[in-house]
C-alpha cells in the first residue's frame, strides 16, 4: 500500500516483503519486483492422452500433449513456500483456500507463460508447451522468492 500511495511519509514504514524483492505494484517507485531462475529448457516430447507426468505421476493427460522438461526443481527453491512456525486458525483457512484454488504455477519460455504440469521434481520440472514452437535450448525462467532460492545458485544482480 505505501508503494501505491502518493504523497506518504516515510517517517516509520514497513515494507514487508518489498524489501526482499518481492515487489507487486503499479507504482512509479522505481522498485521491480525481482528473483527469477532461468535455465534452458533441455528436452522436448510429446506424450499420449493418459500419460502420466511429473513427481510422484500426480498428473494425467486429458490429451495428447507436447512438453518440455526444465531443470528447475525444490532443490533450486521452485515451488517452495516459508512455512509457518505457529499453526493458527487464519493460517489453516488460508491452507485450505489454496488446496480448493489449486494455485497453478507458470514457467516463461521465449517470453510466453506455460502451465506446469504435474508435481515438480527435485531438479526438474514438466511444462504443457502443447501447440508451441518450444525447442530444447530455448531460455525458460521460473518467478521465486529471493529467500527459497538455494545457497549454491550464483546470484546475478542487474
Amino acid at each position: 500500500a505505501l508503494l501505491n500511495v502518493e504523497d506518504v511519509c516515510l517517517d516509520t514504514v514497513r515494507i514487508g516483503s518489498a524489501f526482499t524483492g518481492r515487489v507487486i505494484t503499479k507504482s512509479k517507485s522505481g522498485l521491480h519486483r525481482l528473483g527469477s531462475l532461468e535455465a534452458e529448457v533441455v528436452d522436448v516430447k510429446t506424450v499420449p492422452k493418459g500419460y502420466f507426468v511429473g513427481y510422484n505421476a500426480t498428473y494425467q493427460t486429458k490429451r495428447e500433449t507436447k512438453i518440455a522438461i526444465v531443470p528447475i526443481g525444490h532443490y533450486d527453491g521452485f515451488g517452495l513456500t516459508k512455512e509457518k512456525e505457529i499453526i493458527t486458525f487464519r493460517y489453516v483457512l488460508s491452507i485450505f483456500k489454496s488446496f480448493l484454488k489449486k494455485k497453478q504455477m507458470y514457467v516463461k519460455i521465449n517470453g510466453r507463460m506455460y502451465h506446469v504440469i504435474g508435481g515438480i521434481g527435485l531438479s526438474h520440472t514438466a511444462v504443457d508447451i502443447t501447440g508451441s514452437d518450444v525447442k530444447p535450448g530455448d531460455l525458460a525462467s521460473v518467478d521465486i522468492s529471493p529467500l527459497m532460492v538455494n545457497p549454491r545458485i550464483e546470484r546475478i544482480y542487474k
